[in-house]
């Protein structure tokens, strides 16, 4: 028995540090091993199930664990434990506890000595792991390793029994059993794992309970370290990332599996947010591994382990979807259609959701249905995407807006292709006037670009474009990320992401194909177009050499126009008020005058005080000295002068303003004319235009009429967007908004 089944060998690493009491380490240890033993008769059996009757004998064995009809199960023959310590650990002075707290099992103890210590990085966990899968196998006889921490419990009890009769059946080709081969991981999507295994079973994941679609805690058969001479490559992993490496790596050579009715609770560290209430920090700093590193170590050992086992390796897939509405319905019709995949692909498909939604928002049912990632709050398409690539280390990455309906063939088409590749994505072309009215306008040209011909074939036959949206585009695993200076809504952030991550374009791939739903039940809100636009023009500043010169749009005719309008207004507005003030101040000089001397004069220095009124006059007194010392009038001469000066201003005020006058109804006219023009011009194109005609077909000529104005409103409205967003960061407010649409979308 023991050889048909084998034998696993449990790996722990274990430290003090941080635990607190050692006896909370001793009790953890002990519940663990009480978990290697099947449940007996009294906890397993239901009495009011048909299994409890005396047709289905279930009894103790002697050397620890059940008889069952399929035959006997010895722990102590099938399992085994390799416990890891360091030198500096006081843990050393209770060995004896610790080989109790498992016994009657085989139990190795190593010790990682202070200068091994020295030569790692701090936290070294997978090289750990790494030196006791080498002592399990070569001491203990182990044909099986799970790499474990000392934090974790497992249910249900007599889970190795599960895990190696899943091995033992898994060394038959083929489809794996129902049970393995369906989804797992969300109702509706986090990370679901497609097994369509056609090799033996090499590496089993057991699910976390945290995150039920993340790859943690591998077992992995012994023959894996002479394959590889390791665990792991050296001098990439220290204590992140290993397991999904070992799971990504098995999937490629199409050995891996998952136990989903085996889950590990880990109590400390994991991978739940640290803003989760019942999040406790691991007891060391995490160490994440670049990630060129990483999938340079991928393709290495991936053609190593295809060339010992002679198997092809499959292409794997990631597709990746930030969700800002949380409707399962919407992420099942993706799940579904990128599931339609046949053997002959050789393609293994995971889904990952990040929800861009805090779950405590959402209602109980959602939340329940939905075991995806969430963000602690609304962040943005960007982080979300970025969030998702962080988790992925895949071939391919497709990345899908949560609205899409991805058609047959969508992914198997994206595998065939080459390294950069973007597929159409089509919205709704017939039916109302704003589903004309988007295509007209040109403001989504580029979703079904990869198919509309729009860009011009190479010689051979292929396009490549230099950018593409990505509610429906894949492109090889890539350290690049989203920048997260766009705004939260959409907007550049795709184009900017493409530049980085394809600089040698993307390659057309027309049979990779979604629809994607008018948004807003099929009337969008025109608003949405400009907030893209605030960020694609962010792209000119981070990208001059790919810019270009034009005459002025409409928008910025207006901007311009709008500004002359405004400036003719604010003079009007102060020639007026100089008016009013000349008409007020010139009778009240005329008035002052009388109370002075002939002769006096005052000067504009004694009206702004600076100097004393003066007469002419031998020894007049000045009786007026004083009395208008702040007046900006002049008055000379007689009394007469002042009405003459303020009849000369207000001539001069009234020529003013009406010059004034004619350039603010000019520019008004103008407004009118350019506003008047476009609406014309969208006319002429949409009506006249036999090209048009021929791409935008309309059922009848008032709808095309309804069409080609709103077509007219949502490209002005677009160009107005790019313009507000170089104003905002102009004046040093930056481009990236926070708005978040009516209808939910990212």
């Amino acid at each position: 028995m023991a050889a048909a089944l084998g034998r696993l060998a449990v790996l722990l690493p274990i430290t003090s540090k941080g635990c607190g009491d050692v006896g909370d380490l001793l009790l953890r240890l002990r519940r663990l091993r009480a978990g290697f033993e099947p449940p007996t008769r009294s906890r397993a059996a239901d009495p009011a199930s048909p299994g409890a009757h005396a047709g289905s004998c279930s009894a103790c064995s002697p050397g620890g664990g059940v008889a069952t009809a399929a035959g006997p199960w010895v722990t102590r023959e099938h399992v085994c434990v390799c416990i890891g310590l360091d030198e500096d650990d006081g843990l050393e002075a209770h060995t004896e506890s610790l080989l109790a707290a498992f016994d009657g099992l085989d139990v190795q103890m190593v010790t990682f000595s202070a200068a091994e210590l020295a030569a790692q990085p701090p936290g070294p966990l997978c090289w750990m792991w790494g030196r006791l899968a080498e002592e399990a196998v070569g001491q203990q006889a182990a044909t099986h390793v799970l790499l474990l921490g000392d934090d974790t419990r497992i249910a249900p009890d007599g889970w190795p029994e599960t895990v190696l009769r899943r091995f033992a059946e898994g060394q038959t080709t083929g489809p794996p059993p129902a049970a393995e081969s369906r989804s797992y991981g969300v109702s509706a999507g986090k990370q679901l794992l497609q097994q369509r295994r056609r090799h033996p079973l090499r590496c089993l994941l057991l699910r976390d309970a945290a995150d039920p679609g993340y790859p943690s805690f591998p077992v992995v058969a012994a023959e894996h370290l002479e394959v590889f001479g390791g665990m792991f490559p050296p001098g990439v992993f220290v204590n992140q990332v290993g397991d999904p490496f070992l799971a990504e790596l098995y999937r490629r050579l199409g050995g891996l599996g998952l136990a989903a009715d085996v889950a590990v609770h880990n109590d400390t560290g994991g991978i739940q947010l640290p803003d989760d209430e019942a999040y406790v920090p691991p007891r060391y700093e995490r160490y994440y591994p670049p990630v060129e590193r990483v999938l340079q170590a991928l393709e290495e050992w991936t053609a190593r382990g295809a060339a010992a086992w002679g198997v092809t390796p499959a292409t794997t897939v990631d597709v990746l979807v930030p969700c800002g509405r949380a409707r399962e319905a919407d992420l099942r019709l993706i799940v579904e259609g990128c599931s339609r995949l046949s053997p002959e692909d050789n393609v293994e498909v995971r889904f990952c959701v990040v929800v861009d939604v805090a779950a405590n928002r959402l209602p109980a049912d959602v939340r329940r249905s939905l075991e995806g990632l969430f963000n602690a709050c609304n962040r943005g398409a960007s982080h979300s995407r970025n969030r998702a690539m962080d988790e992925s280390l895949a071939q391919l990455l497709v990345l899908l807006d949560d609205d899409v309906v991805p058609q047959t063939g969508l992914l198997a088409a994206y595998a065939r292709a080459a390294q950069g590749f973007v597929g159409p994505t089509y919205l709704p072309s017939e039916g109302s006037a704003w589903a004309h009215a988007v295509h007209m306008s040109d403001v989504a040209f580029f979703w079904e670009a990869a198919a509309n011909n729009t860009i011009r074939p190479r010689a051979d036959g292929s396009v490549y474009l230099p950018w593409a949206v990505t509610a429906n585009m894949a492109v090889r695993n890539t350290p690049q990320r989203f920048d997260p200076r766009f705004p939260r809504t959409g907007g550049g952030e795709d184009i900017d992401f493409c530049l980085r991550a394809c600089p040698g374009w993307l390659l057309a791939v027309p049979q990779a194909a979604c629809c994607h739903p008018l948004w807003n039940f099929g009337r969008p809100s025109i608003l949405r177009f400009a907030r893209w636009a605030v960020g694609d023009g962010q792209l000119i500043e981070m990208y001059p050499r790919l810019t270009y010169r034009t005459p002025l749009h409409a928008a910025e005719t207006l901007l311009l126009l709008g500004a002359v309008h405004t400036a003719a207004v604010a003079a009007m507005a102060l020639l007026c008020c100089a008016a009013a003030t000349a008409a007020c101040w010139g009778p009240l000089a005329a008035a002052a005058a009388r109370f002075l001397p002939a002769g006096t004069s005052l000067t504009s220095e004694a009206m702004s005080g600076r100097q004393p009124v003066t007469t002419e006059a031998a020894g007049g007194s000045g009786g007026g000295e004083g009395i208008l010392p702040y007046t900006n009038v002049l008055c000379t001469g007689d009394a007469g002068g002042g009405p003459q000066a303020a009849g000369a201003a207000l001539a001069a005020a009234a020529a003013a303003a009406g010059a004034v006058r004619i350039v603010a109804l000019g520019s008004a006219v103008a407004a009118v004319a350019v506003v008047a023009a476009e609406l014309l011009l969208e006319l002429v194109r949409h009506c006249a235009n036999r090209a048009r005609l021929a791409r935008h077909p309309c059922p009848t000529w008032r709808l095309r009429l309804r069409a080609a104005l709103l077509a007219a409103l949502l490209r002005n409205t677009s160009e107005a967007g790019r313009l507000y967003g170089h104003v905002r960061r102009a004046f040093g407010r930056g481009g990236g908004g926070s708005v978040v649409m009516g209808d939910g979308a990212l």
